[in-house]
């Protein structure tokens, strides 16, 4: 993705300035400090053949060297999604540099048109910079979900299970699907929380009896909200069990299935200790994502 933000918002942008060479060099130097440096001096035939910071004095001085080198870039070329989003913002500094509003409120507006047209969970604050999302938060942290799972072939196949549900019920939400979705992922959640280190061998492995066995809750109505869900799929008939049918309402339709799955596997981040501070803030500091967890979830920067 990165690739398509040179070539359709920084690019445009330079083209059409008036110091136009010095502005591509300035961006593709401001790039290079994010970038990883592959250059081995001990084997300088390369590639790359040259290390980042010649790569970027040659820039300075060769409007088409700059441009060559920013149409190079890619994902790989950085260690994490992080630099790529800072990078973004930084391009309004070198703009800031030269005191040219026009081009600065242009680039903001490429930007804004960039990130709504591949759907990319940040916006553009004040400044130029990239802020997370909500909906962000919450990709990332069912990202994380998937990351673990496709590690241990008995939660990837709950996994897998859970996605071909839920893809069925997408394209039709009748109450049959529905249900069923649930129910897989009620099971794919009780595989991943039965994974937590609190959990003995002999323990019950049901979503009930793994949430009172887990010490990392911040509050006791917190835990029993997660309880509370189990019980709702015991008693809801067609869910877990046969349950009551004097207990439902009314028929589950998408709309439940779209808060109890948000809810449901929001609470992941209480069940898998390696997400200490909430899997979804980290969205914007975490490494590159291996390809097969990659797959199906999100848009690469």
């Amino acid at each position: 993705m990165i690739d398509r933000l040179v070539r359709e918002v920084w690019l445009p942008i330079v083209e059409r300035h008036d110091e136009k060479a010095q502005v591509a060099g300035d961006l593709f130097a401001a790039t290079c400090e994010r970038m990883i440096d592959r250059y081995d001096p001990e084997h300088p035939d390369g590639p790359p053949e040259k290390p980042l910071e010649l790569r970027a004095a040659e820039a300075s001085s060769d409007y088409e060297l700059a441009v060559l080198e920013l149409e190079s870039i890619g994902p790989d070329d950085f260690e994490s999604e992080a630099d790529v989003a800072d990078l973004a913002g930084s391009a309004f500094e070198v703009l800031d540099e030269y005191e040219d509003e026009s081009a600065s409120s242009d680039m903001k507006s490429l930007l804004k048109d960039f990130l709504e047209r591949y759907s990319l969970r940040y916006y553009v604050d004040s400044s130029g910079r990239l802020r997370g999302t909500l909906p962000g938060l919450t990709t990332s942290g069912y990202f994380e979900l998937r990351k673990i799972c496709v590690t241990d072939a008995a939660l990837r196949s709950l996994l897998e299970d859970f996605e071909q549900a839920l893809a069925e019920a997408i394209d039709d939400p009748s109450e049959v699907r529905v249900k069923t979705t649930l129910s897989k992922l009620f099971m794919l959640i009780e595989g991943v929380a039965s994974k937590h280190p609190d959990i003995r061998t002999e323990d019950e492995r049901t979503l009930g009896r793994l949430c009172q066995r887990i010490g990392s809750w911040p509050h006791s109505s917190v835990q029993h909200s997660a309880e509370a869900l189990y019980r709702f799929a015991c008693d809801y008939p067609g869910i877990r069990h046969a349950g009551n049918p004097t207990n439902a309402k009314r028929p589950v339709t998408a709309t439940d299935l779209v808060a109890i799955c948000s809810i449901l596997t929001g609470f992941t981040s209480y069940f898998v200790p390696e997400f200490p501070e909430g899997v979804g803030l980290r969205m914007h500091r975490r490494t590159r994502l291996t390809a097969e967890a990659h797959v199906g979830a999100e848009t690469r920067w």
